[in-house]
């Protein structure tokens, strides 16, 4: 059997707008790339009417060193996490899993440029977080509104949970195989605190963990909400700010 170097999951809920331009993007730049990649969509329950718009749009094909696989369809909405972890649980013989959302704000160009950058490491064991870091060489388009929900949400989750992380919500995220496969059996959060789960775990498993800036511009079209998610974000981190301390204590003893 043939290794695929990248498995990429894309959880995606009433994406069939913004999703199939970014995959097509995607999957051109990816073909003539030197490693090979398998994508899976995994649709997190849309209504049926907007889930077959999205699969007119969307073929399982491959075209040179990327392949589109068939979709995983789920029946409700389980979240984002569950509809990620679902995705690498395909991925048995690849070397990296890593995930992106489905509205290509993480442009395609960035997805390659950090999969250049993992697939030339000597060493292939460290965990890549893209990060929306303001700075010189960098565009980050981005509402005011969110921009600063955002950075009060990400330096409440540093510091109760992961020291001097800087973005751990921006959406695309590359692991060695090996440390999801160690890992996966901690991982319960299946919303949109999913990002902050996944870096404690890796952190208490030793895993190094490197944050790489990205361009990102927030498109238009998404369904998280600013005002109803961010009361269940919080309550979510003060729920993983209880199991860090479990973690804590279980390598104390």
């Amino acid at each position: 059997m043939t290794t695929t170097d990248f498995l990429l999951a894309i959880p995606a809920y009433r994406e069939q707008h913004r999703l199939p331009p970014f995959l097509r993007d995607l999957q051109d730049r990816l073909a003539t790339a030197p490693y090979t990649t398998r994508i899976i969509i995994v649709d997190d329950g849309s209504p049926e009417t907007e889930r077959q718009l999205l699969l007119q749009s969307i073929h399982s094909s491959r075209c040179g060193n990327c392949e589109v696989a068939a979709p995983i369809l789920f029946p409700h909405n389980q979240g984002k996490g569950a509809a990620i972890l679902t995705g690498w649980r395909q991925g048995g013989d690849a070397r990296w899993v890593a995930f992106a959302d489905a509205d290509g704000a993480t442009p395609a160009y960035e997805i390659v440029r950090l999969f250049d950058f993992v697939f030339s490491q000597p060493d292939n064991l460290q965990c890549v977080w893209a990060s929306r870091i303001r700075m010189l060489g960098r565009t980050v388009k981005r509402k005011l509104t969110r921009h600063l929900s955002g950075r009060v949400f990400a330096t409440l989750a540093s510091t109760l949970l992961l020291g001097n992380v800087y973005d751990t919500q921006c959406g695309f995220k590359i692991l060695p195989v090996q440390w999801f496969r160690k890992i996966d059996p901690e991982l319960r959060e299946s919303g949109l605190c999913f990002d902050i789960e996944l870096l404690l775990a890796l952190h208490f498993s030793g895993a190094r963990v490197i944050e790489m800036p990205v361009d990102w511009e927030d498109i238009a079209g998404g369904q998280v909400s600013l005002w109803r998610d961010s009361f269940k974000m919080l309550k979510q981190l003060w729920t993983l700010y209880l199991r860090k301390k479990e973690w804590q204590k279980s390598q104390a003893s």
